[in-house]
């Protein structure tokens, strides 16, 4: 956060006038200095805060959570409120809204509690829904969470050959591999939004069933009580047609 500020003027001079521009940060950006900066520009803004002890206790004590109108691609539990909060370094209250996902594996410092819950918070001069402050800051991240997917599910950090121009060759045919994968999603699967590579697995690839031979054909026995055995046929149709 160093010298942010003669960065993001610098930013801003490049920017045509006369648009109505959205600013997107991180907690780097939450400072006073920032939201004059944005203020003073009429730029629109949705900042991350710092989960600090006056902000936790703010939001354990304000109001009530409403279920999120929308599921994520993980299904995750996901509640939201919103309200006006100040800091002692902010000259007026401004609006926060608070999300908290139900994430078991997230440890949560100040917020921590025994449900699981994974809280944060946005600052925000916008009067959007809840869910639509989340929506516009959540798409800041998309570019790192494909790579983390390919780091973590196709295994692009770990280097399986001495030589450069071999293993640039498998970087190309990972990242080839994962656009088939999205595509697969898109055209064959149709969830309506894109999953994990390993959420895909568990859910396509992994099934429980078992696998006969009957007058010659193999015969593949999804269990009936496998959640997903109807959408899994329907999978298979629609891949028959793109063959």
């Amino acid at each position: 956060s160093l010298g942010v500020i003669g960065f993001l003027q610098g930013v801003f001079s490049l920017l045509p006038k006369g648009k109505g521009w959205l600013f997107r940060g991180d907690r780097a950006f939450e400072s006073e200095k920032v939201f004059n900066l944005v203020e003073k520009r009429k730029y629109g803004y949705v900042i991350k805060m710092r989960m600090t002890e006056d902000l936790a206790h703010w939001v354990l004590m304000e109001g009530s959570f409403r279920p999120a109108r929308f599921l994520t691609e993980e299904g995750e539990e996901i509640e939201m409120k919103s309200g006006y909060f100040q800091r002692d370094c902010w000259r007026w209250p401004r609006r926060v809204v608070v999300v908290r996902k139900r994430n078991p594996q997230n440890p949560q410092g100040w917020l921590f509690d025994e449900l699981s819950w994974n809280y944060a918070c946005y600052v925000t001069d916008r009067r959007w829904a809840e869910e639509d402050v989340l929506r516009f800051y959540e798409a800041r991240g998309d570019m790192e969470n494909c790579i983390q997917e390919l780091k973590k599910d196709l295994c692009i950090g770990k280097v399986s050959s001495q030589h450069f121009f071999a293993q640039a060759a498998l970087l190309e045919l990972k990242s080839l591999a994962y656009n088939l994968l999205i595509l697969f999603q898109n055209k064959v699967l149709k969830f309506g939004y894109r999953i994990r590579i390993r959420t895909l697995r568990k859910r396509v690839l992994e099934i429980p069933g078992k696998l006969s031979k009957h007058s010659g054909w193999l015969l593949l026995h999804l269990s009936e009580i496998w959640p997903w055995k109807d959408e899994w046929g329907d999978f298979r149709r629609r891949l028959a047609l793109c063959a």
